[in-house]
């Protein structure tokens, strides 16, 4: 018997999902559903290698949008696999999850999901502390909250994370969040307040970053992040569609990393410039080469597809702000064995050897000369961008070593960047 899972954007039903024989999935309209005023909810139906989700046909193929619409949850949440891979099918049934405005609930649940009472429970600086130490010390504490059951524990720096709301305001249905909160965790503390320092000094750099801070809650500390996906409409705060890379290309969570089979600069190139306006798509390709030359200066080395994001917002497609840069060079790994998460003019190489950014241009659609001239920029500019930022309240507040020794790393790294970048001739 086939299994189904019933799909509500907003407070709609708009259709079912269907578990067939073998775990291909189905996707049906229902018949009260607008379908023909609908927009695309993924930038991956717009890729003519991936399935699509037609407006005007009620059943159809699925298997390019919902797949990737399944978050990377943590191991042990008792999901079923299929050769290996997470069944995105159970994964959203098991965890009642919602992909921004979009939820899914067997069908018998609907009429409690859709009465589900509206509110915010606000929250003391001592509750805020008391989640915080629960997340410190079992980084899928969150998790029971969502699923109502035990959950296998997971220590991992970068799923330590909770989304609260913060401030004053009325909420909308599903109760948006506003901040993420990433608590402190032992070894990774003044590397996290390091980083909430850093994109404030990046914008005076050009770079456009998410909003950071370090802020205190009784005897916890974590870092504020201020969500770019919220919008403030009327009073009410609203979500705004966001999709990472990998979403946006069709592609699963486990091929992030360009050597897995993920994608790289020149294919990331290709889907901005189609999902946007010529001159917009030009001027986004070249933020996204910002981004690529600053993670090249620092050894940003887990700048993968599911770290950069594309906000949607009816039709209109824009990248999201920087977020998750940091520099791999304190933490004890020689250059010459680290690998970035995508090529840089064909290499994965972080020692830097040659100059790969005419390689880049190529790549990105852009021109060379004008590539290498923002690389010099950046490059010049990346020692006191990291300086700034040491003497920042919050990272001085700390008074451990790793601050000098970041920005010492930083400012000989960007050095020896520079040079290689000025002994070599561009020629286009």
């Amino acid at each position: 018997m086939a299994e189904s899972l019933s799909v509500l954007l907003d407070d709609a039903i708009v259709g079912t999902l269907v578990r067939l024989q073998g775990g291909k999935l189905r996707f049906d309209y229902s018949d009260e559903y607008d379908t023909g005023s609908a927009r695309p909810r993924c930038l991956c139906q717009c890729q003519s290698r991936f399935d699509r989700i037609p407006t005007t046909s009620s059943v159809h193929g699925c298997g390019g949008f919902f797949p990737t619409a399944t978050p990377s949850w943590p191991g042990g949440l008792g999901i079923s696999t299929c050769r290996r891979r997470p069944s995105p099918f159970s994964a959203l049934r098991s965890a009642r999850t919602a992909l921004v405005r979009v939820r899914f609930a067997p069908p018998e649940e609907i009429d409690r999901v859709l009465a589900r009472p509206g509110g915010v429970l606000w929250l003391s600086e001592h509750d805020v502390a008391q989640r915080l130490r629960e997340l410190r010390k079992d980084s899928t504490a969150w998790l029971g909250r969502v699923l109502h059951r035990p959950v296998q524990p997971r220590r991992s720096p970068g799923k330590d994370r909770t989304a609260l709301r913060m401030g004053a305001g009325s909420a909308v249905r599903l109760h948006p969040t506003t901040h993420i909160l990433k608590p402190a965790v032992a070894g990774f503390d003044r590397s996290r307040s390091e980083r909430a320092s850093l994109p404030r000094r990046r914008r005076r750099a050009g770079l456009v970053a998410v909003r950071t801070r370090v802020a205190h809650f009784s005897d916890e500390s974590a870092v504020v992040v201020h969500r770019y996906d919220r919008i403030a409409l009327g009073g009410q705060i609203a979500r705004v569609h966001q999709e990472d890379l990998c979403q946006a290309l069709g592609m699963p969570p486990s091929r992030k990393y360009q050597n897995e089979g993920g994608p790289g600069p020149a294919e990331i190139g290709k889907l901005l410039r189609r999902a946007m306006p010529p001159q917009v798509g030009d001027e986004t390709v070249g933020r996204f080469a910002d981004a690529l030359i600053w993670n090249w200066l620092i050894a940003g080395t887990d700048a993968h597809a599911k770290n950069y994001s594309l906000l949607l917002a009816d039709n209109q497609v824009r990248l999201a702000p920087l977020y998750d840069i940091a520099s791999a060079l304190p933490y004890g790994t020689r250059e010459k064995k680290l690998r970035f998460a995508m090529k840089i003019g064909g290499d994965y190489r972080v020692l830097p050897y040659r100059n790969p950014w005419p390689d880049a241009a190529r790549d990105l659609g852009l021109d060379a000369a004008a590539l290498v001239a923002r690389v010099r920029e950046l490059a010049s500019l990346a020692p006191d961008v990291f300086a700034d930022a040491a003497e920042a309240p919050e990272v001085r507040e700390l008074d451990r070593p790793l601050s000098g020794r970041l920005v010492d790393l930083v400012s000989a790294r960007a050095a020896r960047c520079l040079r290689l970048i000025e002994s070599t001739s561009v020629v286009d």
